[in-house]
């Protein structure tokens, strides 16, 4: 790769960063022919075509979460690398969908097999589909990939609350708040799962007044718990005919992926693994999760 940057502070970089800085530091190069590349904290740049640098591996060899969201697609130990690059066309089959709670427009892009492993694509021996269809998510108000849109809208609540107690404090970033989180969870490994707890207590530890940390935090949950609903969403689920029962974290003793969270599902509906189907957002998390249990997903 032409250049390799670090990500300051030790945190894992965030993929549309590091676009950004391979954009800048080839300023007349047609974004097409870029391609990032993230591992953990390292940013890298190529300028051509994919295969000419990487050679695709089985995703589960990519296990570094990113810096502002938790699907670990920025790479893996020891030099796995998280590719970035610009698709080939979107599908205008598909009217897409949006978002209205945090403004993003979901559509399906495509990338080319050529354009992720080069000519071996048109080998007739292989009989590889032509093309990879991906479910696109974009801020409507930058254009730019909204992958950490979820973390940073929670955090912006959160630091909008803290502005109007302590007006003279300064702001916290994303990552300087989730470092406070963490550094909780080491400290209470037992309750590393309620989040509910890490984040007061975070909060705490931040303001040094319980009271305001409170109020804080009933701020950032009352703004969390009030989407946008889409046109019919808010009938169904007051539908309590169609939820039996409802499992968290804290209840279980443990987050997913841990068998844990899929046991007590199967202990409250009295269903064998092979009886249920996980329907999630997070590989990791929901996916393999499931898969590991016995279910379907």
């Amino acid at each position: 790769m032409a250049i390799t940057r670090d990500a300051e502070q030790d945190a894992h970089f965030d993929p549309s960063a590091c676009v950004e800085v391979c954009r800048a530091r080839y300023p007349n190069v047609r974004p097409a022919e870029i391609v990032a590349a993230v591992h953990g904290p390292r940013c890298g740049c190529h300028v051509g075509t994919l295969p000419e640098t990487f050679s695709e591996v089985d995703s589960t060899y990519c296990t570094y979460q990113c810096k502002f969201y938790e699907n670990p697609i920025c790479g893996g130990p020891p030099s796995f690398w998280g590719v970035f690059v610009q698709y080939d066309f979107q599908a205008f089959s598909s009217h897409g969908a949006y978002d209205p709670w945090r403004k993003i427009w979901y559509t399906i892009a495509v990338v080319r097999e050529a354009t992720i492993i080069g000519a071996e694509a048109w080998n007739p021996d292989l009989q590889l589909d032509p093309e990879r269809y991906y479910l696109h998510a974009a801020s409507v108000q930058t254009g730019q990939a909204a992958l950490e849109a979820q973390v940073a809208e929670h955090v912006s609540v959160m630091n909008n609350a803290l502005q109007t107690e302590l007006p003279e404090e300064p702001i916290e970033s994303p990552e300087q708040f989730r470092d406070r989180m963490r550094a909780v969870q080491k400290d209470f490994p037992e309750r590393e799962h309620d989040f509910g707890f890490c984040r007061r207590e975070a909060l705490m530890r931040m303001t040094g007044d319980a009271m305001l940390a409170e109020r804080v935090f009933v701020a950032w949950h009352k703004a969390r718990n009030e989407p946008t609903l889409f046109d019919g969403a808010e009938e169904m689920l007051r539908r309590k005919d169609l939820i039996d029962f409802h499992v968290n974290s804290v209840e279980a003793g443990a987050p997913k992926p841990d068998l844990r969270m899929f046991k007590l599902c199967e202990a409250k509906s009295g269903c064998l693994p092979n009886q249920l189907v996980m329907v999630g957002d997070n590989v990791g998390k929901d996916i393999r999760g499931a898969q590991a249990a016995g279910a379907d997903s």
